[in-house]
């Protein structure tokens, strides 16, 4: 086998490597720290993001400050009192926000929480994260209506209604995400300020643009909150079918095992797999369900890649992370030379198959179940992904994802497999013995198909976004190069 020098030299797509590259320097004007935010931070002077800005703003006509066509303001900071359920109200993080389907996994009090009402926010609201990875957009649709959403958003709202279309998909091109993040300030962890956001300069569009792109944002939105309601339906028949069991929610309390757990199988020492709220699913499973089949059982194969030395570069395969496969319709923002990593082929992700996140929190993104769809061919995927393929003859691949996703009967006994302190991991040999409940046939087909119906109305949301943002990115090109 070739080594990795040669095969370096031989490939001509490879980037040059750190050690060979000048060290990235520019000249800036004086004036250019006396005005506005005076920001010191080298990188803001010297990235893309400042140029392009600069490009923009040296037009005499066709822009205008973000704060002349929206109104953009973040809540106080939010200091939650965290309560049980049945006394709370629902509250998403800043990340929740961005995930495809956000599933609240904290309660806080309204009455012990300052400025938890100012929290909420109303349909159509632009949500920009200020906080960590800063710049990324959505539009609050179903899943945040009537939630405490994080301070760490801003909240971005349209003056003029039919503006909305446009202004999210010019937020969402590369170009507004570079300019934003060019103002982000702080040391490990970023911030960005609403008094940034509003100076930003957005390029004004004719209103048959505008008109346009508003219709098609509402469309996507709708899309996703019909995903949202098949997914419920089909919950609710998987619920129904096995005897409308729910485990009871608290983890808090003690409990006693048997010391012969200790002696068979994994032996697993962490206490939380042998908890109670798993024990008791289990236990209610093999009571209502016809039958029971391992995840191995009903799969042809399920395997993770090994870890892998990454070489990114412009002209390298799509790459997503884990995470990336989670959130909604997250832009492509690395590229791999997947020629350099033995087995490239064991990373490539297929239509059918079914993706499972073996690292992170348990209250996170560790054990969360994706279906794989015509998007997703062709991606080259991180090792932190357990791929799972299911063998039709066995078990429809629509009915396998909510059994493993759900979060009532599902995730708690994905998860109580999770081992590891700081960031806990799933393993195969684990997964594999997962047991999936079997009901009526018919019911399996039904459930199945109304959550590939979600899944497909997810991936055509995810696609006319994409064309949006595209044509957006478009015009964005065209003006900075001075033909609009």
């Amino acid at each position: 086998m070739a080594s990795l020098s040669n095969r370096l030299r031989t490939d001509t797509t490879v980037a040059p490597l750190e050690s060979d590259r000048e060290p990235t320097w520019a000249v800036t004007r004086a004036s250019a720290v006396s005005l506005g935010e005076r920001r010191l931070e080298a990188e803001s002077y010297l990235s893309d993001g400042h140029g392009r800005r600069l490009a923009i703003e040296a037009r005499t006509h066709g822009w205008a400050q973000l704060e002349t066509m929206a109104d953009v303001w973040k809540p106080g900071r939010l200091k939650g009192i965290a309560v049980d359920p049945n006394y709370g109200a629902p509250f998403l993080s800043a990340g929740q926000v961005f995930e495809a389907n956000p599933r609240p996994r904290k309660w806080i009090s309204l009455s012990k929480t300052k400025g938890a009402s100012d929290c909420y926010v109303d349909r159509w609201t632009l949500l920009v994260s200020r906080s960590g990875t800063v710049g990324r957009v959505t539009v609050a649709h179903q899943p945040q209506i009537d939630v405490v959403l994080s301070d760490d958003l801003l909240r971005v709202v349209s003056r003029h209604s039919e503006d909305l279309g446009w202004l999210y998909a010019y937020m969402r091109t590369t170009n507004f995400r570079m300019m934003a993040t060019t103002l982000k300030y702080g040391h490990v962890i970023k911030h960005l300020e609403a008094s940034h956001l509003k100076t930003l300069p957005v390029i004004q569009v004719a209103p048959v643009i505008t008109q346009r792109m508003t219709e098609a944002t509402k469309e996507i939105f709708r899309k996703r909150d019909e995903a949202q309601d098949l997914v419920s339906q089909a919950e609710k028949l998987y619920f129904d079918a096995l005897g409308g069991y729910l485990p009871s929610a608290s983890y808090d309390t003690f409990y006693a095992i048997s010391s012969i757990n200790l002696r068979i199988g994994r032996r697993r020492l962490d206490a939380y797999y042998y908890n109670r709220i798993a024990a008791e699913i289990e236990q209610g499973i093999d009571l209502a369900a016809r039958s029971t089949d391992s995840l191995e059982d009903v799969c042809s194969n399920i395997f993770y890649p090994k870890r892998f030395r990454r070489f990114f570069g412009n002209s390298g395969t799509p790459y997503r992370s884990a995470e990336e496969l989670f959130d909604l319709n997250a832009p492509i923002t690395k590229r791999i030379y997947a020629s350099l990593v033995e087995r490239r082929d064991d990373y490539m992700l297929h239509a059918g198959w079914l993706v499972m996140a073996c690292s992170g929190q348990i209250y996170g993104l560790n054990g969360a179940v994706s279906l794989l769809t015509q998007r997703h061919e062709g991606i080259f995927a991180s090792h932190d992904l357990i791929r799972l393929i299911p063998n039709s003859d066995k078990v429809r691949a629509g009915y396998l994802l909510l059994a493993l996703g759900n979060l009532p009967l599902g995730r708690p006994v994905v998860v109580r497999n999770a081992y590891g302190t700081s960031i806990p991991h799933l393993d195969v040999t684990d997964v594999a013995k997962i047991r999936i409940p079997r009901i009526a046939d018919e019911v399996e087909r039904e459930i199945s198909s109304l959550m590939v119906r979600a899944v497909d109305l997810q991936a055509q949301a995810d696609d006319l976004e994409d064309r949006i943002t595209d044509e957006a990115e478009e015009i964005v090109a065209r003006f900075i190069r001075g033909l609009s």
